[in-house]
């Protein structure tokens, strides 16, 4: 099961953009037939040609993608609980509830920062994805750093600013990188 689940996350981010880019096409998309066949909306919703729905579709793929991997890394993070606390708690007379509250979330957490600040490294840095879905349209509200970089560079030809654009992004991704390795030797010393 848990290689299905990863199967997902190794496809190539390219082919991925154009199955959601058919899936969510608003005529012929499997996503509008569904919500309509169901009642769900009235009319076609326009996912990646309304401005108001582009980056909620994208952050829907997004999200769809990652999941694999997050879980990978949560199962693992679970895996790695000891049982004698569990075995003490339950000694001592705590429910399921209480056992996740008090000991599985608590000793989860470096797990759980952990996959919050990959995930938060990962979509920052998206840009295949976007490009193969929407090109950052459409009027650019799907534009993201990367994107608004590549058509400075590529498209317009200002080296310089599509460049700047990158370092600010890459600054950005530093400090998190930081911040989730601070975090790291912080969990070991204690």
């Amino acid at each position: 099961m848990r290689g299905l689940f990863l199967l997902t996350w190794t496809m190539p981010l390219v082919v991925i953009g154009v199955i959601f880019r058919w899936l969510f096409d608003t005529q012929f998309g499997v996503v509008n037939w569904i919500v309509l066949t169901l009642g769900l909306a009235q009319e076609k919703i326009q996912w990646l040609t309304g401005l108001d729905q582009v980056m909620t579709t994208l952050v829907i793929v997004n999200v769809w993608l990652g999941i694999p991997f997050n879980l990978a890394l949560i199962l693992a993070g679970l895996q790695s609980l000891p049982n004698d606390v569990y075995e003490a708690a339950t000694v001592d007379g705590a429910n399921k509830q209480q056992q996740f509250r008090h000991i599985t979330l608590p000793l989860l957490r470096p797990t759980l920062w952990t996959v919050f600040l990959l995930g938060l490294i990962y979509t920052l840095r998206t840009f295949d994805l976007i490009w193969t879905i929407t090109q950052g349209g459409p009027f650019d509200a799907s534009q993201v750093l990367s994107t608004i970089a590549y058509r400075r560079i590529f498209g317009q030809f200002r080296f310089g600013e599509g460049a700047a654009i990158l370092n600010l992004l890459f600054l950005l991704l530093l400090g998190i990188a930081a911040i989730y390795v601070w975090s790291i030797r912080k969990e070991e010393t204690e």
